[in-house]
C-alpha cells in the first residue's frame, strides 16, 4: 500500500469518525485527488527515488514539509503549493524527515514564493 492509499484510508477514517461539514470534506477530497494524480505523474515519468535513485516502495514526498507550510498560513489538508512534491523512497522520506532540504534549488523557489504571498 502507498502512502497516498494510507491517507485516503486514513481519511475516510477521519470522515467517518468526526464530523466535518461539506465544505471541508470537499477541500479534503481535493486535495487527496490532486496529490495521487502528481504521486501517478511522477510515477510514470520519473519511477526513482530523487536522492538516492531507487525504484522500490517510492513515496510521495512534501519538499516544503506540511508543518512549515502551516507557519506560513497554507493549510495543507485544504490547499496545495504547486511544484512542492517529489517521489522519495521510504528509507530517504524517512531520514528526510520533518525537515527542507535547502540542497534543492526548488526549496528555495517554493520559500519564496510563500514569503510573497505574505506580503
Amino acid at each position: 500500500m502507498t502512502d497516498l492509499q494510507e491517507r485516503r484510508a486514513f481519511t475516510k477514517g477521519f470522515r467517518k469518525g468526526l464530523s466535518m461539514d461539506r465544505k471541508d470534506r470537499e477541500l479534503v477530497d481535493k486535495v487527496i485527488a490532486y496529490e495521487q494524480e502528481i504521486y501517478s505523474d511522477l510515477i510514470t515519468k520519473e519511477c526513482k527515488c530523487v536522492r538516492c535513485g531507487g525504484n522500490e516502495k517510492l513515496t510521495l514526498d512534501h519538499i516544503v514539509p506540511k508543518s512549515y507550510l502551516r507557519d506560513f498560513g497554507v493549510n495543507p489538508e485544504h490547499e496545495t503549493i504547486e511544484g512542492n512534491y517529489q517521489l522519495l523512497c521510504n528509507l530517504c522520506n524517512s531520514f528526510k524527515s520533518n525537515k527542507p532540504d535547502f540542497t534543492l534549488p526548488k526549496t528555495k523557489e517554493i520559500f519564496l514564493s510563500l514569503l510573497e504571498k505574505i506580503k
